[in-house]
């Protein structure tokens, strides 16, 4: 790809200090190369302790299931090392609740405790609920981050059955 400008030509003057009587040339070339993620060897369905440092790639399933009156639910998953890393999953939500407005999440957890959202829903009192959020996305990390599944607290006459499939996969 070749063009010409005169704004090219003012950023080479202003660059080089010389004084250029004409328009400048860019060439660009036209190149496509593939980009392959691999990721690393996976541990298979994590069953560890909560904020648990992890290196290489995991699963992390996670249910909650709330029936009637519950207190606030918060699933912490495991840690991930500073790297890059992609996250590819499902994360669904089914039944009703009374009162609605009330934020269901899967998220990560920054060493701030800031929530990242990777699937967030708020419910509408009265009205069912089934949905299934797809969950695909490349990351980098600079400070190692957690997964946290959770559910507000529940009211009488509530059902609630929320799940997190994940797959942390971590680049190469």
């Amino acid at each position: 790809m070749k063009f010409t400008t005169t704004r090219f030509t003012e950023i080479l003057r202003a660059i080089s200090g010389e004084l250029f009587r004409g328009d400048a040339q860019l060439s660009i070339p036209t190149v496509l190369n593939p980009v392959v993620e691999l990721g690393a060897g996976n541990q298979g369905v994590t069953n560890v302790a909560a904020f648990t440092l992890l290196q290489e790639s995991f699963c992390f399933v996670s249910e909650i299931l709330q029936v009637g009156v519950t207190a606030n639910v918060n699933i912490d998953g495991p840690a991930l090392a500073p790297g890059a890393w992609r996250f590819v999953g499902i994360a669904t939500i089914n039944g009703t609740i009374a009162v609605g407005n009330a934020l269901y999440q899967a998220a990560l957890l920054d060493p701030n405790a800031n929530l990242f959202p990777l699937s967030t829903w708020r419910t509408i009192g009265g009205v069912a609920n089934a949905q299934r959020f797809a969950i695909n996305l490349p990351i980098t990390l600079l400070k190692s981050w957690s997964i946290r599944h959770s559910a507000p607290a529940t009211a009488a006459g509530d059902t609630l059955a929320m799940r997190l499939a994940l797959a942390a996969i971590r680049l190469l």
